[in-house]
């Protein structure tokens, strides 16, 4: 296994696991259950942790890929930086669920401004990590590029 094989076996686990991070979140505040803050929160620090290895095995990725013919550099270029962008986001949603997890054990409570602050940097993220696996898949997928069409089937000519 290889870093380019370990990137798409994660790469889809911090785009998933935001969007599910957003929903318990939101469900937490509408329910007002300390249970589904508790999971919301968790999940958070989750997601922050599995970007991690996701980042590290794409500047991998990106090595491996150099030479391979049929892959511009500007898309692998883009797809990176948008990942920087995406793992500054995740670890910073990761960092508030960690300091509302540290709080609910040191005071008992859950700050009140805790939900609100990660409905918001989950929906940054989540718009964040949608973009960043958009381009990932431009990278070797013609099919996702917009513009894109289908090659004409050859007929032979009766």
């Amino acid at each position: 296994m290889n870093a380019a094989h370990l990137h798409l076996i994660l790469n889809h686990a911090p785009v998933i696991g935001t969007f599910g991070a957003l929903l318990v979140t939101a469900l937490a505040a509408w329910k007002r259950s300390d249970d589904l803050r508790w999971a919301s929160l968790v999940l958070w620090v989750l997601v922050a942790l599995v970007t991690i290895p996701v980042f590290v095995a794409g500047d991998g990725a990106e090595d491996l890929l150099q030479d391979v013919s049929g892959i511009a550099p500007g898309r692998v270029s883009e797809h990176q930086k948008a990942a920087v962008f995406a793992l500054v986001w995740a670890e910073a949603a990761g960092l508030c669920a960690l300091y509302g997890l540290w709080a609910r054990r040191r005071w008992r409570a859950y700050p009140r401004w805790m939900a609100a602050a990660l409905l918001v940097l989950g929906l940054l993220l989540g718009s964040v990590m949608a973009r960043t696996a958009y381009l990932g898949g431009q990278i070797r997928h013609e099919e996702a590029r917009s513009g894109w069409r289908p090659p004409s089937a050859e007929r032979p000519s009766p």
